[in-house]
């Protein structure tokens, strides 16, 4: 007769401290609470989390009030690091090219502009970790692009650029002169 067995596979971990053999080799044996790239982050997170422990990644905290945002990422966001943002928010992109709004579900782009409803009596706080990007030029199009920085903090009126900036504070658009990390704009080409 048939019979049900359950069958575990479990990574070799010669040292048991929860990070398997396979992961720590490429580094050498490392203590679960250290962290050797001082990003604040130790070892056992950095595995979890899928990260390389000798490369400093920050971590970024992203605050959304209720009702309509447009944030932006200053960091290049590591694997898995915005999945309760992709999951618990309907987020939104701007296509430029086609002048469409896109629903975003995959991931974050350093230097472009998000719209994401948030709901609930409070404001909410979503961590993210990845590398910082400075962003401090970008290739656009002529037309309307929603965008984001890292370390741009003045945008110059050219020939190309049509001024003036718009933000969003959260129930209505307003005129920037200073860009600030974790906001969205929108600017005309």
């Amino acid at each position: 007769s048939d019979q049900l067995v359950q069958v575990t596979f479990r990574a070799l971990d010669d040292d048991e401290d929860g990070m398997p053999n396979w992961w720590e080799k490429p580094y050498g044996d490392l203590l679960p609470d250290g962290d050797g790239d001082h990003d604040d982050i130790p070892n056992l997170v950095e595995f979890q989390e899928g990260l390389d422990p000798t490369v400093p990644e920050e971590v970024v905290e992203l605050t959304l009030q209720e009702g309509w945002n447009a944030f932006s990422t200053p960091l290049a966001p590591c694997p898995g690091s915005t999945t309760d943002l992709l999951d618990m928010l309907i987020i939104w992109r701007w296509n430029s090219k086609d002048e469409v709004y896109e629903q975003e579900s995959e991931s974050f782009q350093t230097g472009l502009g998000y719209w994401a409803w948030a709901w609930g009596a409070s404001a909410t706080t979503y961590t993210i970790m990845g590398e910082r990007v400075d962003t401090n030029s970008m290739f656009l199009d002529k037309g309307w692009h929603m965008i984001g920085t890292s370390g741009l903090r003045n945008v110059v009126a050219n020939d190309n650029v049509k001024l003036p900036i718009w933000g969003h504070d959260g129930s209505r658009y307003v005129t920037v002169t200073e860009l600030q990390d974790g906001h969205g704009y929108w600017l005309k080409m």
